[in-house]
């Protein structure tokens, strides 16, 4: 609940506030996870910022049945001062809803009567974004059941695919496995240095023997890391923590100590660091790959950590938010399909209201778009001259019209008319006129 509820609710007594600390609440569900994987499920894994996924296919017969097994779990969460909501479901959909939304009827949902226990449950049930869900409430849906009964086939241009994946895999029409939460790996190193330093060098040599060691750790375990934190603790004064993030899982201790090196340099030691520890984390395992093939001049991994070395540079200097790359986005407005995100960041499905591969886009996109003014035969082209930016365009050939309608669920935006237009001298730019205004405007070219 948000501060302003819990005080109403409190009044009168006294209320203990402090910030929540995001770090330490992952670390608590990540071992909260492998202790129930070593008594109720041996398939545990973490769900979001407060919940867990287990898989209890053939354990409850441990128990005696599903309804015991159940209570074997609320016993022993609030044994150790939790309290939990459960749900039991043949799909992962289905209980993760059950124990979010059902309520005490609807723990336990029998195999094949997914879509009634679901029905009267809100849209937020299906595990999608809080856009898909103010986009349904916003045309009356607020249940599933009332979502049922929409035509299937119009749901992804709409609300976008993830809405019909999540549907599809919370009735049992898609499968969806649940990755093992993996066991603790011993990912921590430290290095004493007794009576503390300030002499650079030997930081330095010790951060640089310590990330050797943690390398050694993680190969035995054929596993690499996805982010490193570096603690100094020094003397008379608190600790320093330093933070590197990868793009790509690596123990390479020469490419870390890249990417520490600068930081380390601007390290304020106090009156002495007196120990030194690196921490892994995002640990996964990396699997082995062959590397070179018979009559193979260069290697193609070689290449790719080459590549993902120079990012983890970029990123380290620039700053995460400044390395980016571009991702497909489902809308059919061309100056709404693309999106940059971090070049780290996982991509998402995209859904169908993108164009098919076989319509031609220009390869540079205008932002917004130019005005121009345009001279054709008739209100809806052919095209024959053009001006724009104070520069005239006599046009040879003209291709189009291509419709691009409105989203009907956004804003009241215009129909366009595109044409895909060459010059005299050889070059092709898009155009389109708004089908209300008969405004012209160059979109794009191809260069």
């Amino acid at each position: 609940m948000n501060l302003s509820q819990a005080r109403v609710l409190l009044a009168g007594r006294e209320l203990h506030v402090e910030d929540e600390d995001a770090v330490g609440q992952a670390a608590f569900l990540l071992a909260l996870a492998r202790w129930a994987a070593r008594r109720w499920s041996p398939v545990v894994s973490v769900d979001g910022t407060d919940g867990l996924l287990l898989d209890i296919s053939g354990c409850e017969h441990v128990f005696g049945d599903e309804a015991r097994h159940l209570g074997a779990i609320e016993r022993g969460v609030r044994g150790v001062g939790l309290t939990a909501r459960l749900g039991v479901a043949g799909t992962v959909g289905a209980a993760w809803a059950a124990a979010r939304f059902g309520g005490s009827r609807a723990r336990l949902i029998a195999p094949g009567a997914e879509r009634d226990a679901l029905a009267p449950m809100p849209t937020a049930a299906l595990r999608i974004d809080s856009d898909a869900i103010e986009s349904l409430a916003e045309v009356g849906i607020d249940r599933v059941g009332q979502l049922l009964g929409v035509p299937r086939h119009t749901l992804p241009a709409r609300y976008g695919a993830d809405l019909v994946r999540r549907l599809d895999q919370a009735l049992g029409h898609l499968p969806e496995a649940l990755e093992r939460t993996a066991e603790a790996p011993v990912s921590v190193v430290s290095r004493e240095l007794p009576g503390g330093t300030t002499h650079l060098a030997s930081v330095e040599t010790a951060v640089r023997m310590l990330l050797d060691e943690i390398g050694g750790v993680l190969g035995r375990q054929e596993s690499g890391l996805g982010g490193l934190e570096v603690v100094f603790d020094r003397l008379g004064a608190g600790p320093v923590r330093l933070d590197v993030q990868v793009s790509r899982a690596t123990r390479d201790a020469a490419h870390l100590w890249s990417l520490l090196r600068p930081k380390v340099e601007r390290l304020h030691m106090g009156f002495g660091v007196e120990r030194i520890t690196l921490r892994a984390g995002g640990v996964v395992r990396v699997p082995h790959l062959q590397a070179t093939m018979a009559g193979e001049r260069d290697s193609g991994l070689r290449h790719d950590a080459a590549f993902a070395a120079m990012l983890d540079t970029l990123a380290s200097r620039l700053g995460r938010d400044r390395v980016l790359r571009p991702e497909l986005v489902s809308s059919y407005r061309p100056e709404r399909s693309c999106r940059l995100v971090p070049v780290d960041e996982k991509g998402r499905a995209v859904g169908a209201a993108t164009a098919p591969p076989s319509v031609l886009r220009p390869s540079r996109l205008f932002y917004p778009p130019l005005a121009a003014e345009v001279v054709a035969l008739s209100p809806d082209g052919p095209v024959l001259q053009v001006r724009c930016r104070r520069e005239e365009h006599r046009i040879q050939s003209c291709l189009g019209p291509e419709r691009i309608g409105p989203e009907w669920w956004r804003e009241r935006e215009p129909v366009r008319d595109y044409f895909r237009v060459r010059d005299d001298r050889g070059r092709w730019l898009w155009l389109f006129v708004e089908a209300d205004t008969r405004r012209w405007f160059v979109h794009g070219e191809w260069n």
